[in-house]
Formats: C-alpha cells, structure tokens, sequence
C-alpha cells in the first residue's frame, strides 16, 4: 500500500502572499511534508502494535519513507510512505517456544503448530499441518491488514491538519530569519 501526500500550488500561495523566495518556500514545504510522513509512520505504528500486540519496533520497519526534495522547482513537492500490510511471521513475534498444545511465539498462542528448520529457508519458524500427511505446511503468523486498514484511514484524515501545522511552525522559523 502506498500513501502519497503532495503540496497543491501551496508553494505558489505562499510565494504570493510572503516575502519569500521561491527557494526558500519550497524548503519549508519540504521539511513540513517530512515531519509528516515521520508522524504518520511513527503514529500509525504505535497505534498498530496497540491494537494487534506486535512490538512497535517491528512495525516500524515495514513502513517505508521516501523524502520529499526541492531540487527541481518545476515538479510538485511529493514525500511516499509505503506500507508492508503481510502478515507478521511466527519467528519475528518473540521468543518460540514449544509446548504440549502447539507452539508459542512471544505471547502468541498457535495451537497445533510445532517449531521446525526448513530445508528450503534455512530458518526457524513455527509451521502447522494442513492435513493429516507430513507436507503440506503452512508458517504461522499474526494477521495485521484487517486491523490496519481502519487505522490508516483515520490517520490520514488527520494528515492535512498535522501538515498546517507544521507547515505555520516553520513558515514562522523563515519569516523570523528575514527580520
């Protein structure tokens, strides 16, 4: 899943309306659209490993930020968050641990599964049967989209307000520099 936010002539008002120059108002746009994107990621993956119980530091990996740059002045200012939505995997949850009713994984419970190296991967992990035969197995792990959706809808509605806000904070910092 990819978020894109982008400035939308903002650059062009404020360039109108300020004694700025066209550079100077591209680098507040900038810095504000980063700050964003590092809140929505930060916010997003508190709120995500509240909701689901997958450590927070593990989430924030599977988000991904590509900064906005003012380098060409003829191209809008756009920053990139995407977002990692797969299933969380047994052996990233924690310590495994097998026990008489399936395997553990951190606080995870996955009946039935066991804790095994595959020959193709080389890793461990924790894999359940998916009939009564030796193969097929499945990887256990903790399902996160359904969960995430809902969260990433209502961050982005607070996104523009988050953006305004940032946006005035540093607008103000280069206005104070010119004085």
């Amino acid at each position: 899943m990819k978020l894109e936010v982008r400035t939308l002539d903002s650059v062009e008002k404020i360039i109108d309306m300020v004694s700025l120059t066209e550079q100077t108002a591209r680098k507040v746009a900038v810095r504000s659209l980063n700050e964003t994107a590092r809140w929505l990621r930060a916010s997003t993956s508190r709120e995500l490993a509240k909701a689901t119980g997958v450590p927070s530091s593990f989430l924030k990996r599977r988000f991904f930020v590509r900064k906005a740059r003012a380098a060409k002045l003829d191209t809008p200012v756009t920053a990139i968050l995407s977002v990692n939505l797969y299933d969380v995997r047994a052996k990233n949850l924690g310590h495994l641990q097998q026990l008489a009713r399936g395997g553990k994984a951190g606080k995870f419970m996955f009946d039935g599964s066991f804790i095994a190296t595959m020959s193709t991967r080389r890793e461990v992990s924790l894999y359940k049967r998916k009939g009564r035969e030796r193969f097929p197995v499945a990887e256990m792990g903790v399902e996160i989209r359904s969960k995430a959706q809902p969260i990433l809808n209502q961050k982005l509605q607070e996104v523009p307000a988050i953006y305004e806000k940032r946006f005035q904070h540093h607008l103000q910092y280069e206005l104070s520099k010119t004085i």
